[in-house]
């Protein structure tokens, strides 16, 4: 997979190098992922959206709209279930993938930020990371921080853990 400065994806077939240029992005594609399963291809970028692609045919799967500003991570859940993006205005979106139509599942604000004085305005996600069980994120943002947060997730065909006790 190749981006480049352009608004489109250029997808290459290992075997052949042959790519295929997949077009929906209106502005520079900041970041790209594929699902574990390699089925998948997730895009983001200034135009503030996520695109999802099928990887064997390239055609589109969906656009995620709901961040603010520029998109500058993406990642899968391991069962390809949900993608995470992240922003230049600080937040991590949960987006469910296997719902129509795409809609924001969460918006987290990782912690990190800082209030009261001295305190940081949210800086801008760099990078995003889901753990192989789903459970947690991680982000590194702008000033070299890693913010954590744990997320509901369950996978599918799991009841969620009851309360302690």
């Amino acid at each position: 997979v190749n981006n480049g400065p352009s608004p489109h994806v250029r997808l290459y077939d290992a075997r052949t190098w042959r790519d295929r240029r997949l077009f929906g992005h209106t502005r520079t594609i900041d970041a790209l992922a594929f699902s574990d399963d390699g089925a998948v291809l997730a895009s983001a970028g200034v135009d503030r959206t996520v695109r999802l692609w099928d990887a064997a045919d390239g055609g589109e799967r969906g656009r995620l709209v709901g961040h603010a500003q520029e998109v500058s991570a993406v990642a899968f859940s391991p069962d390809r279930r949900a993608v995470v993006s992240a922003g230049t205005d600080g937040a991590a979106v949960v987006w469910q993938t296997g719902t129509r139509p795409h809609e924001p599942d969460d918006l987290l604000q990782l912690p990190g930020g800082g209030s009261g004085k001295g305190a940081q305005s949210p800086q801008s996600l760099l990078a995003l990371g889901v753990n192989g069980t789903g459970t947690a994120l991680a982000g590194v943002d702008d000033l070299g921080r890693v913010r954590l947060a744990a997320v509901d997730y369950v996978p599918p065909g799991r009841k969620p853990a009851g309360p302690p006790g």
